[in-house]
C-alpha cells in the first residue's frame, strides 16, 4: 500500500519548525507528523507555560511558526493546512483553573472557536492567528461547567450553532419567565445556584459582565442581534445554520473588540 504523505513528512523533517519543535516542545512536531499519517499511538506531553494565559500564548506563537517557518514554503492542500493547524491548537478555556462568580466556580466560554476561524479565513494563517488573539485575549463570559455536557457552554452549540446573541436571548427567557432552549443547562445544581445569585435578573448578569451597550441593550437589557447590528433579538430563529454568516462574524469581532473589562477582571482571571 503506498504512503501518500511520506514525501510530506519527509519535507516536513526538513523544515525549521520541525528542527525547533522536535527540540523544544515536541507536543507540536508530534502533532503535524500524525496529521501527515505517522503512526504516533500518543504525542509527546506538551511543555510549555500552563493556564489560559500560558496556553493562549503558545496557541500564538504556534500558528505563527507553522506559518512561517513550514506552511508559507510548502505545497499541501487547503483542507490538510486547516487540519493541521487543528490538531496543533489547545483549547484555552480548557486549561482554565477556574473562578468564582459570586461563590459559583466559572469557566471562560470562548465565543469564536478555532473551526470558526478557520471557516472564514481560510487557509490565512496569519489572519487566523490576529483574529485569534483578538477574539480570546480577553474572555467575556464565565458560566459554570457542570451537568455532563449539558451545560451553557455546549447547549450554546447545540441549541443555536455557538451564537452567544441568541444564547444570551434564551438566558434571559429564562430569568424573565423560565422558557428557553438551553432549560436542561438551567436545571443544573451551579447554573442554577448561578443564576440565583443573580436574583433570575438579566439586567444584573448584564451588568456584572459589562456587556451592556456592547452585547445588550442599555436600560432596556435587550439583547442585540449581532446578523443585524443594531436590532434586538425577539424571537428565535425557525432554523439555526451550521454556518454563521459573514455579516455575523464581523459584528461579533467589533463587539469583542468594543467590549470594556468589569472592574472585578484582574490578571487572576486568566490563569
Amino acid at each position: 500500500m503506498v504512503d501518500e504523505f511520506a514525501e510530506l513528512r519527509e519535507k516536513f523533517r526538513g523544515s525549521v519548525f520541525y528542527t525547533e519543535y522536535s527540540q523544544n516542545n515536541k507536543y507540536f512536531s508530534d502533532s503535524v507528523l500524525k496529521t501527515l499519517g505517522e503512526p504516533i499511538s500518543r504525542k509527546a506531553n506538551y511543555r510549555g507555560e500552563k493556564g489560559y494565559n500560558g496556553i493562549l500564548e503558545s496557541d500564538i506563537n504556534v500558528m505563527k511558526d507553522l506559518g512561517n517557518k513550514y506552511l508559507n514554503s510548502t505545497k499541501l492542500s487547503d483542507e490538510l493546512i486547516k487540519q493541521i493547524i487543528i490538531d496543533a491548537y489547545i483549547d484555552p478555556d480548557v486549561h482554565h483553573q477556574g473562578m468564582e462568580i459570586n461563590k459559583v466556580m466559572c469557566y471562560p466560554d470562548g465565543i469564536v472557536s478555532i473551526r470558526r476561524l478557520i471557516s472564514f479565513n481560510g487557509v490565512n494563517i496569519e489572519k487566523i492567528w490576529k483574529d485569534f488573539e483578538a477574539s480570546r485575549r480577553t474572555p467575556i463570559f464565565f458560566f459554570p461547567r457542570d451537568g455532563q455536557g449539558e451545560n451553557i457552554n455546549t447547549l450554546r452549540r447545540n441549541c443555536f450553532n455557538d451564537r452567544i446573541d441568541h444564547a444570551l436571548f434564551d438566558i434571559k427567557n429564562w430569568c424573565d419567565i423560565r422558557k428557553g432552549k438551553m432549560e436542561k443547562a438551567y436545571q443544573n445544581r451551579r447554573t442554577k445556584e448561578w443564576l440565583e445569585k443573580f436574583n433570575y435578573d438579566f439586567g444584573n448578569i448584564a451588568e456584572y459582565y459589562n456587556i451592556v451597550g456592547t452585547f445588550v441593550e442599555e436600560g432596556t437589557y435587550r439583547v442585540y442581534n449581532l446578523e443585524t447590528n443594531g436590532e434586538v433579538i425577539d424571537k428565535y430563529c425557525d432554523k439555526y445554520s451550521d454556518e454563521w454568516t459573514e455579516d455575523y462574524y464581523k459584528n461579533l469581532l467589533i463587539k469583542i473588540s468594543q467590549y470594556k473589562k468589569p472592574d472585578w477582571y484582574t490578571c487572576d482571571t486568566l490563569k
